[in-house]
Protein backbone atom coordinates (compact mmCIF):
# COMPACT_ATOMS: atom_id res chain seq x y z
CA UNK A 1 0.00 0.00 0.00
CA UNK A 2 1.35 3.35 -0.90
CA UNK A 3 2.00 5.98 1.39
CA UNK A 4 0.36 9.25 1.13
CA UNK A 5 2.13 12.28 0.38
CA UNK A 6 1.18 15.56 1.72
CA UNK A 7 2.58 19.25 0.99
CA UNK A 8 3.46 21.75 3.42
CA UNK A 9 1.58 25.55 2.98
CA UNK A 10 3.96 27.68 2.45
CA UNK A 11 4.30 30.89 5.03
CA UNK A 12 6.44 33.63 5.32
CA UNK A 13 7.74 31.88 8.38
CA UNK A 14 8.54 28.40 7.07
CA UNK A 15 9.68 30.07 2.28
CA UNK A 16 13.22 30.27 3.76
CA UNK A 17 13.65 26.88 5.27
CA UNK A 18 12.15 25.44 2.04
CA UNK A 19 14.02 27.72 -0.21
CA UNK A 20 17.46 26.93 1.54
CA UNK A 21 16.34 22.90 1.31
CA UNK A 22 15.52 23.08 -2.57
CA UNK A 23 11.75 22.07 -1.37
CA UNK A 24 9.70 24.37 -3.76
CA UNK A 25 8.54 24.27 -6.85
CA UNK A 26 6.88 27.19 -9.62
CA UNK A 27 3.93 26.96 -11.82
CA UNK A 28 5.05 27.19 -15.93
CA UNK A 29 2.23 28.10 -18.31
CA UNK A 30 3.02 24.75 -19.64
CA UNK A 31 1.53 23.33 -16.71
CA UNK A 32 4.34 21.59 -15.45
CA UNK A 33 6.19 22.56 -12.33
CA UNK A 34 9.96 23.24 -12.12
CA UNK A 35 12.37 23.36 -9.20
CA UNK A 36 13.06 27.02 -7.26
CA UNK A 37 15.92 28.36 -6.18
CA UNK A 38 17.08 31.28 -4.22
CA UNK A 39 18.97 33.35 -6.38
CA UNK A 40 19.87 35.95 -3.47
CA UNK A 41 19.05 36.87 0.23
CA UNK A 42 16.09 38.01 1.83
CA UNK A 43 15.12 41.24 2.08
CA UNK A 44 13.15 42.41 4.84
CA UNK A 45 12.17 46.18 5.83
CA UNK A 46 12.06 47.94 9.57
CA UNK A 47 10.07 50.16 8.53
CA UNK A 48 7.38 47.93 6.42
CA UNK A 49 7.47 44.77 8.45
CA UNK A 50 4.68 43.76 5.55
CA UNK A 51 7.59 43.99 2.87
CA UNK A 52 9.62 40.68 1.66
CA UNK A 53 11.52 40.02 -1.30
CA UNK A 54 13.20 37.23 -2.25
CA UNK A 55 15.12 36.97 -5.65
CA UNK A 56 14.55 32.88 -6.73
CA UNK A 57 15.91 31.37 -10.24
CA UNK A 58 14.54 28.59 -12.25
CA UNK A 59 15.19 26.70 -15.20
CA UNK A 60 18.32 27.56 -16.99
CA UNK A 61 18.11 31.75 -17.40
CA UNK A 62 15.17 32.73 -15.59
CA UNK A 63 15.27 34.98 -12.54
CA UNK A 64 12.23 36.55 -10.61
CA UNK A 65 11.38 37.57 -6.90
CA UNK A 66 8.73 36.38 -4.59
CA UNK A 67 7.16 39.55 -2.76
CA UNK A 68 4.37 40.40 -0.07
CA UNK A 69 1.81 40.14 -3.39
CA UNK A 70 2.57 36.48 -3.99
CA UNK A 71 1.01 35.91 -0.10
CA UNK A 72 -2.37 35.89 0.21
CA UNK A 73 -4.30 35.17 3.29
CA UNK A 74 -0.48 34.96 4.94
CA UNK A 75 -0.02 31.66 2.67
CA UNK A 76 2.38 31.69 -0.72
CA UNK A 77 -0.40 31.71 -3.78
CA UNK A 78 -0.45 27.67 -4.33
CA UNK A 79 -1.72 28.53 -7.95
CA UNK A 80 1.63 29.98 -8.55
CA UNK A 81 4.15 28.06 -5.77
CA UNK A 82 4.17 24.92 -4.14
CA UNK A 83 6.43 22.68 -1.61
CA UNK A 84 7.38 19.62 -2.89
CA UNK A 85 5.62 16.56 -1.65
CA UNK A 86 6.59 15.16 1.91
CA UNK A 87 5.91 11.12 2.21
CA UNK A 88 3.54 10.58 5.40
CA UNK A 89 4.72 8.18 8.11
CA UNK A 90 2.64 6.26 9.62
Amino acid sequence: MAHPVTRPVITRKNIDQLLDHGEMEIAMTSGKWWNVRRNGRTQLWKTMPERIRIPIKYGFKFCSFIDEGDFIDGTLNPCHFRAKEQPTTD
